[in-house]
């Protein structure tokens, strides 16, 4: 039989030990927090290597030249991010985008496979439509525009502004900026060739030139990556990279190793942290935008 004396908790002793559990969840959170974060951080790297691979096996290919960053419509303003998909077309499923999402960033900013069932937004320039197949994307799919979200950037000019790459006089200090446009009249055509991504043979340091790395997504020009945090008249840019990861981006150098980079040292003005965006892996400071508030 129960013994009618067994002494029962008291009240105070309940509370100790609910204080000692609430101690231990509070001790415990913050550590299954910062385990997450690193798995999301290990799992971008694994993603980026993977974009390594498929950049590595285009460069093969295309006979030592990286992909261009982007087409642009002849004589428009209009523009369509084709790096991705010129990657993508070395990995087993063309339709998976996944690896090209960012683990860490908003599931609205992550890029999906979409049809054009309707009509209603497929590409009405008839240049980007004989584009379509030959930039990797798949018959009917919708392109990836300059101004929608994503969450990785490629490195298509280094510290050069936009701008200054336009001038087909100046080299290109990133990866590529233009795809060539054979719709184009033939003298266009032999400038914006030099505009293609570069050979990989212009790249002096491969283990210390960034190719792609986590970008801010902000709906504007998210798949294009710079260390300029200012352009003329102190006006924002739109391409900066991330610090979703501990104040830092995950970044792909070109000869395939990923980790992780501080947003300091992404856009830091220290010469040596600067020529890592280069292939010349020379700072090139009369490229620099101005210090941030002038001067």
């Amino acid at each position: 039989m129960n013994d009618p004396r067994r002494r029962a908790f008291t009240l105070i002793e309940l509370l100790v030990v609910i204080a000692i559990i609430a101690l231990l969840i509070a001790i415990l959170l913050p550590a299954l927090g910062a385990a997450r974060k690193t798995a999301m951080t290990i799992k971008c790297s694994s993603q980026l290597r993977q974009q390594g691979i498929g950049l590595g096996t285009y460069v093969i290919d295309e006979g030592g030249y990286f992909p261009a960053g982007h087409f642009q419509v002849l004589g428009t303003p209009r523009f369509y991010y084709v790096w991705p998909s010129l990657i993508r077309q070395n990995f087993s499923d063309e339709r998976n985008t996944e690896g090209f999402n960012c683990p860490s960033a908003l599931e609205d900013y992550h890029w999906q496979f979409t049809l054009d069932t309707t009509g209603s937004r497929v590409w009405t320039d008839p240049q980007a439509q004989t584009q379509t197949e030959r930039f990797g994307f798949l018959p009917g799919e919708m392109p990836l525009r300059a101004r929608q979200f994503f969450t990785y950037g490629y490195n298509e000019l280094g510290v050069q502004a936009f701008d200054d790459a336009a001038d087909v006089e100046v080299q290109i200090l990133g990866l590529g900026r233009h795809a060539d446009n054979p719709t184009a009249p033939a003298d266009y055509r032999t400038r914006e060739r030099q505009l293609w991504g570069i050979s990989e043979a212009r790249i002096v340091q491969p283990a210390n030139m960034y190719a792609i790395m986590d970008s801010e997504p902000d709906g504007v020009s998210d798949m294009s990556v710079s260390p300029r945090e200012i352009a003329v008249n102190n006006n924002p840019i739109d391409d900066l990279p991330s610090r979703r990861h501990a104040e830092g981006s995950v970044v792909l150098f070109t000869d395939g190793h990923a980790r992780r980079v501080s947003y300091e040292d992404l856009v830091s003005r220290d010469p040596r942290m600067r020529r890592r965006w280069n292939n010349d892996h020379v700072p090139h400071e009369e490229h620099w935008e101005p210090p941030l508030g002038g001067g």
